[in-house]
């Protein structure tokens, strides 16, 4: 792949497909590694093209990482494989000279640097004015059934527990959850604050602040986000199981106001106006395909009998 006349390295795409193996839980090298990289190797593609239209605009404008700021970058790199003899196959594997295997980690810091400039000039630029009109013309986004406040109790099952362990904490939760019956918020938050065992927000009563439906969908079993998502403010779950233990709901709120939401409108705005940005770049971006996606990540040639 050529864009704007400047070369992609296949090392390049690999040391992408490594970073997409780990973060999917597989393991690089492996035939499910392999069928997977083929299955998201459009996106990977796009994810390329983003980066070096990153790159190329970073190094014209943005002052050159020193040698220090490389090998951090590349120590960092190199700690995300289980010890160094897999790193150095790696290395080995991309065929690339010191330099140029150094060059991919100085324009990736560029293009992050890039990249929060960017992001930065894009939230300097937001005005009073537009964040409102923002909120006014995307209100439903910050009601119910899209978004909720809710509060939590969560009783642990340490790893391991027996059945009887089991059993017992969520007799305990149940428990709770009966004393709980027609409770306000203010009881909800200091019983939260007293008992619940979910670390992050037990010293705040519970709070998790807004979620919308895809976060809790994203944090919870699709059960459990449902069962949260029928409450109606004031109203208290049952208890809900999943693999960290049982948990107790409660819905405190089901509009953000403008105060509430505005931080993340701010946020939303600023990722628009980079990928306006982007759309731009692309459209004037000379982009070659020398090899097809599909053609990366061929069928293994089976081994004659």
């Amino acid at each position: 792949m050529k864009i704007n006349g400047e070369k992609v390295h296949k090392s390049e795409l690999d040391l992408l497909g490594r970073n997409v193996l780990v973060k999917a839980g597989i393991q690089p090298g492996t035939e499910e590694g392999r069928r997977y990289l083929k299955a998201h190797v459009n996106n990977m593609y796009d994810s390329l093209i983003r980066l070096y239209l990153i790159q190329q605009s970073a190094q014209a404008t943005e002052p050159e990482p020193s040698e220090e700021e490389i090998d951090r970058a590349i120590e960092a790199f190199k700690n995300e494989f289980p010890d160094a003899k897999e790193y150095e196959k790696f290395v080995e594997l991309t065929g690339l000279p010191v330099p140029e295997y150094r060059l991919i980690f100085k324009n990736k810091l560029l293009a992050e640097r890039f990249q929060l400039r960017k992001l930065e000039e894009a939230r300097k630029n937001l005005s009073e004015e537009a964040v409102r009109r923002w909120y006014e013309q995307h209100r439903e986004q910050f009601r119910a059934p899209n978004v909720l406040r809710i509060r939590t109790i969560l009783f642990r099952v340490p790893h391991g527990a027996s059945p009887e362990q089991r059993v017992a904490i969520k007799e305990k939760a149940e428990h709770v959850r009966q004393t709980l019956t027609g409770a306000d918020e203010e009881i909800f938050a200091t019983t939260a604050r007293e008992i619940s065992e979910d670390t992050p927000t037990a010293p705040n009563g519970g709070d998790l602040g807004f979620i919308s439906f895809a976060a809790a969908q994203e944090s919870f079993p699709a059960g459990v986000a449902d069962s949260i998502f029928s409450l109606k403010k004031g109203e208290i779950s049952p208890v809900l199981q999943t693999t960290m233990g049982y948990w107790i709901f409660m819905v405190t709120d089901d509009e953000q106001d403008f105060d509430e939401a505005r931080k993340q409108i701010e946020d939303q705005m600023v990722i628009e106006a980079f990928a306006q940005w982007m759309n731009e770049a692309r459209q004037k971006a000379t982009i070659e395909i020398l090899i097809r996606p599909e053609d990366v990540y061929p069928e293994p040639t089976p081994v004659a009998q």
